[in-house]
């Protein structure tokens, strides 16, 4: 079975599995959460046990897997927040598919989000994706999960560079895509380290009643070393 061990349980149950399971053998183990109220980020330590002997991975078998979640308080017109879900996405670069989050200085790209970030303009404590190119061909990527649009929907956020990066010269684009149908473009904006940001604003209401699934790129126009690009607040909300 499949116990809890350390951290914040979240109201997770011991489940046992559902079979015998063989060596080399892969199965599924089901365990329902539930997401505090209170903002913050909540770590949750598991294991396996047998009769009454813990084991997890590592070399000596005793690391834990878990399940970590960053809860941040929503609002009623928040209808979907790219920033919190980023994970969610699939990620890749030229340089092929990425782990999420990344690790800052990946030369394959990388993206993570930033929970106090310093954009060219000022500091910031929402949440804010930072989307870095690889420096090969210098483009990353992430496509979301289909999200059911209704009419009024909006997609909102502010694009820049981080501070820092002077020489930040970049592409963002958004896309969407329908069931059965090819990938559009909804939008370019090019973005440079001027101390000014960008609010994107799109009436999504020509999509209602569709399944669309998103994709957020970002393209380095010169040394993708330095697009250092950031998404504040990226979400589709009821203004």
């Amino acid at each position: 079975k499949m116990v809890f061990i350390s951290g914040d349980r979240m109201k997770g149950i011991t489940t046992a599995l559902p079979k015998s399971v063989k060596p080399n053998e892969t199965i599924d183990i089901p365990v329902n959460l539930v997401t505090p109220a209170e903002k913050g980020t909540y770590r949750g330590n598991w294991l396996l046990q047998v009769n009454e002997t813990t084991f997890g991975g590592g070399n000596d078998g005793t690391r834990p897997f878990f399940v970590q979640i960053e809860a941040i308080p929503n609002s009623k017109n928040i209808v979907y927040n790219f920033a919190a879900n980023f994970c969610a996405a699939s990620w890749e670069s030229g340089s092929g598919d990425l782990i999420c989050p990344g690790k800052e200085g990946d030369p394959n790209g990388f993206v993570t989000m930033l929970h106090k970030a310093w954009l060219e303009t000022r500091s910031e404590n929402e949440p804010t994706l930072w989307m870095q190119p690889n420096e090969k061909d210098g483009w990353i990527s992430g496509i979301f999960p289909a999200i059911e649009i209704q009419h009024g929907y909006h997609f909102q956020a502010d694009v820049g560079c981080l501070a820092g990066y002077e020489k930040c010269n970049v592409n963002f684009e958004l896309w969407y895509r329908l069931p059965n149908s090819p990938k559009k473009k909804i939008g370019t904006w090019q973005e440079y380290h001027d101390r000014h940001l960008t609010r994107i604003n799109i009436d999504l209401s020509p999509l209602a009643g569709s399944k669309a699934s998103f994709t957020l790129l970002v393209t380095a126009n010169n040394n993708p070393d330095q697009a250092a690009a950031f998404w504040l607040m990226p979400q589709i909300i009821i203004p």
